[in-house]
């Protein structure tokens, strides 16, 4: 069972690595395909158009096994990177894009119920774990990419290069799950549609999605504008506004590790109100701070505070519907992925009227909305009984 979350946590890496490669790279792309702000911010949408897929992901998954879907979404993942790679114009960067959206919404709605099945006395704690390494690869990845681009200025060179990372997890995956499918996926049982309509209109199943939705707006807004933001208002060169945007991934990564735990022993409801409200406070401090230092350490402040929110979500799905968790993480994160849709395309939007300081105020929002709608489930019946 350790072999196969080892396998989940360093495919979780693959994708964090190359779903932040954008940010940094996006004033080089713009300059390099002609783009206004607007259609850049499109851009930013296109990962997550493709992971609307994760209703059919989550529903193979507990069909026809989680392991067979993993092995599928990091195949997606490869075929994605290599495309954007070896694009020569916008709408072939966009659709390899949207194929690794796509990749990330299969591996999400696969990999998360199963390993709440390795460890169903403690889903928090093992989700918030698989998912620091989501947090450690987008932490490598601007960082990768703010070297990259400072010596090559080559932002193709930078999805060619993470498609070589992926080549040696897929062959992993695919060899080793295939020995332990049975076991892991032992306890799938049978799947209908009807069951996925009816599981759309719960009301747990609306809230977090809507949780969700405003937490992945907010995660994305910083993840693909910050760096512009700081180099444009904050007089950060493209160097440092890869670090930061790494340093925020970087401490995502270090509170799922750590703050799982506590956000156990707080309870997932409380949690789910709290982290996100410490967040938007800090998001809001960083829009006002002009010290360059202390700048970098507010993003990173706030890379802590929302690092528990996503996989405390996950772990309340497969809590609230333990029969059906493929089904139930899938749901929840399609609904979710509306704000990685609209929030960068939105951001851009309002950037480009205005100000990046002005949009990125979407992302205090956004942070404040995730805090007000968790703090309904204490209000649904079913969810105080079946989430702690």
């Amino acid at each position: 069972m350790l072999f196969i979350a080892s396998i989940q946590c360093v495919g979780f890496f693959a994708f964090g690595l190359s779903s932040t490669l954008l940010g940094p790279s996006l004033n080089s792309i713009v300059r390099d395909l002609s783009l206004k702000p607007a259609l850049a911010g499109l851009l930013g949408s296109a990962m997550g158009i493709g992971a609307l897929s994760s209703i059919l992901g989550g529903s193979l998954a507990d069909r026809y096994g989680r392991t067979t879907v993993v092995s599928a979404s990091l195949s997606l993942l490869l075929a994605a990177l290599l495309l954007a790679g070896l694009s020569l114009d916008y709408c072939m960067l966009f659709v390899g894009l949207v194929l690794a959206g796509a990749g990330l919404g299969f591996y999400e709605s696969s990999s998360s119920p199963l390993a709440s099945d390795m460890f169903p006395d403690r889903p928090s704690w093992i989700l918030n774990l698989t998912h620091a390494f989501q947090g450690v690869g987008s932490f490598i990845g601007p960082v990768m990419a703010g070297l990259m681009l400072a010596f090559t200025q080559s932002w193709r060179s930078l999805y060619l290069s993470a498609a070589t990372i992926v080549v040696p997890i897929l062959l992993l995956a695919v060899i080793e799950s295939s020995k332990y499918a049975r076991v892991v996926d032992s306890r799938r049982s049978s799947h209908d549609a009807a069951f996925t309509v009816s599981l759309l209109r719960s009301k747990i199943i609306i809230v977090l999605g809507l949780v969700t939705l405003f937490q992945f707006a907010a995660e994305l807004g910083i993840s693909v504008w910050l760096s512009s933001y700081l180099q444009t208002s904050k007089g950060f060169d493209q160097f440092w506004g890869g670090i930061t945007t790494g340093l925020f991934w970087g401490s995502v990564a270090i509170g799922r590790a750590f703050l799982g735990g506590a956000a156990e022993r707080l309870g997932l409801r409380v949690s789910l109100v709290l982290f996100p409200a410490l967040s938007a406070v800090l998001a809001a401090t960083g829009l006002i701070v002009g010290e360059f230092w202390l700048e970098i350490i507010v993003w990173s402040t706030v890379g802590l505070c929302v690092a528990t929110t996503y996989p405390n979500i996950l772990a309340a799905a497969c809590l609230a519907f333990p029969s059906r968790e493929g089904t139930a993480c899938g749901s929840t994160y399609a609904i979710g992925i509306i704000g990685s849709i609209v929030s960068p395309a939105i951001v851009g939007g309002v950037a480009q009227q205005y100000s990046l300081g002005s949009a990125l105020i979407l992302v205090v929002i956004s942070l404040v909305l995730v805090a007000g709608l968790a703090g309904i489930l204490s209000r649904i019946k079913e969810a105080r009984v079946r989430i702690y």
